[in-house]
């Protein structure tokens, strides 16, 4: 079962968006991840594919100027 990093995004480029998650009580949307590196994001997708309660799995990444402005206005 996939566990949640619940990385802060501050200066973070890649980040692995997920449409709906299946939950005990039913169903959520609009999830994201935070990562440092595609590779990171890249597993954390894999183990939500094997997962199974996890559609619409996208990685993202944003310019590293975009993530340290974001990180600066913090």
């Amino acid at each position: 079962m996939y566990k949640f990093k619940n990385h802060n995004g501050k200066g973070k480029r890649w980040s692995v968006y997920v449409q709906r998650f299946t939950t005990d009580v039913g169903v959520v949307g609009g999830l994201i991840e935070w990562f440092d590196s595609y590779a990171d994001a890249e597993l954390a997708a894999e183990e939500m594919k094997r997962d199974g309660r996890f559609y619409g799995i996208h990685i993202y990444n944003r310019s590293q100027e975009t993530a340290d402005a974001e990180y600066r206005s913090r």
